[in-house]
């Protein structure tokens, strides 16, 4: 009887038509399908071809097709409790890895059960990586720092590392960290069970991080592999919103710390205070930059981007609820 699948692969799709087929070509070998690997696709109720196309192209893919747009946790939790691997990879449909840096993760993970997640260096396409996704939990002190610009002094003093790290920070090896990015993520399949999987609290954006978080509470390790490489290609798994300016990730940061940081609301309006300085700073920057004319429209379009971003917080409500990690899963 053969072996069942070292890792099962959980892509989640949404009108990802033009990306999909870059993402599974990178995970075949002269188009057959990754060895000892299975491949679950949901998609969340696509108006465009994505689900013809990967039945017709790609058959040895399992598609799971949603009846509504779920949103991502629920879409990979749906996923995930189809599959069969030893190991999850969580990964988005505009991010592609070989099936040689999959079996690389695998291996890392089975070498050390202190590892509750793995992640490789996430490289934007037609970028030079300065920011890593993956970091630091997001404290007042984290956040300060990164948000300040002391966290560029990170890379020759630890502590002031901010909730971001820089390229720089990981150069080689392994590297724990609090968080790595649901872009590219890789969990033991029993991890994944006992933790209970992504919570559902947000539509999309701030899960992996809390997930992360909650894994670190309960003793497990999270770790980036500087020796494997993923690429990512930007905004490619949102088709049809070019142009705009999605501020979900912060206002979900927010409610995150509120949830399951901080201890009082004054806490929470701290944290938003010291990150609104921040963006004003880096308004301010822009500003001055543009008047300089240095690269105005470009200027231009940060100071829009950062205004907006800056709105949508200081327009979010304060979290009610509050629940503390556990330290154990």
């Amino acid at each position: 009887m053969s072996p069942g699948p070292a890792v099962s692969i959980v892509i989640v799709t949404y009108n990802s038509l033009g990306v999909i087929g870059s993402c599974l070509d990178a995970l075949t070998r002269d188009g057959a399908p990754p060895d000892r690997t299975e491949v679950i696709v949901v998609d969340n109720l696509s108006t465009d071809d994505t689900v013809a196309v990967l039945r017709e192209h790609h058959p040895w893919v399992r598609v799971i097709e949603n009846d509504s747009n779920a949103g991502f946790s629920r879409a990979v939790n749906l996923a995930a409790a189809h599959a069969s691997g030893r190991h999850l990879l969580l990964l988005n449909p505009d991010a592609r890895i070989s099936s040689e840096g999959v079996a690389r993760l695998s291996r890392l993970l089975d070498s050390d059960p202190s590892i509750g997640a793995a992640s490789p260096v996430l490289e934007n396409e037609g970028e030079e990586v300065v920011i890593l996704a993956a970091g630091h939990a997001p404290t007042m002190t984290r956040m300060f720092l990164h948000q300040s610009g002391l966290s560029r002094l990170g890379r020759r003093w630890s502590a002031l590392e901010g909730h971001y790290l820089f390229a720089a920070d990981v150069r080689e090896g392994v590297r724990d960290v609090d968080w790595v990015s649901g872009g590219c993520l890789m969990v033991p399949r029993e991890v994944w069970r006992r933790a209970g999987g992504l919570t559902d609290r947000w539509f999309m954006y701030a899960e992996d991080v809390e997930f992360c978080l909650r894994l670190r509470a309960a003793g497990l390790r999270v770790i980036v592999d500087a020796g494997e490489r993923a690429h990512h290609a930007l905004g490619g798994s949102s088709s049809g919103v070019e142009g705009s300016v999605n501020t979900a990730w912060i206002v979900n940061l927010f409610d995150l710390y509120g949830w399951r940081m901080a201890r009082t609301g004054l806490q929470q309006q701290l944290w938003r205070g010291i990150v609104l300085a921040g963006m004003y700073g880096r308004l301010w920057w822009f500003r001055a930059a543009a008047r300089r004319r240095h690269d105005p429209e470009a200027a231009a379009a940060q100071i829009r981007r950062f205004g907006i971003y800056a709105s949508a917080l200081r327009r979010a409500p304060l979290t009610r609820d509050r629940e503390a990690f556990s330290r154990s899963l």
